[in-house]
């Protein structure tokens, strides 16, 4: 699903809306977007009203490089409630994944194996508890 719904543009409004929440950013509250694409580097930003006060324990790295991937001209995605920001980099998911964060949308296989990989540490973390 979320490799169908990759995005060429940032400004493909309707689009975006659906892969932030088909990415599960929509768990932590009530949230607005900022579309940053009038001169490069585009971004996007995702601004939560009324957060939980745990939101610097949160970990918005796996939607925010599913994001990444799938919108081909995003460079940055940054997430905030106003108080604490996490913002991450194309060129940062890329690193830390080994390869360009934007092959998940030309590349349905690169996309499935992060995903089980994600999903695998997490039901391996679950196991220990």
């Amino acid at each position: 699903t979320l490799y169908r719904m990759s995005a060429n543009y940032l400004g493909d409004n309707q689009g975006v809306i659906r892969l932030v929440r088909e990415t599960g950013l929509e768990f932590a509250a009530d949230y607005t977007l900022e579309l940053k694409t009038s001169e490069k580097p585009y971004g996007l930003k995702v601004i939560y009203s009324n957060t939980t006060d745990k939101f610097e324990i949160i970990d918005f790295t796996q939607n925010s490089t599913e994001l990444l991937g799938l919108i081909k001209n995003l460079d940055y995605v940054e997430i905030t409630n106003g108080v604490n920001t996490y913002k991450l980099t194309a060129e940062e998911a890329s690193q830390a994944l080994g390869f360009d964060v934007k092959e998940f949308g030309t590349n349905p296989t690169k996309l499935e194996q992060y995903l089980k990989s994600i999903y695998e540490n997490y039901i391996n973390d679950e196991e220990l508890h």
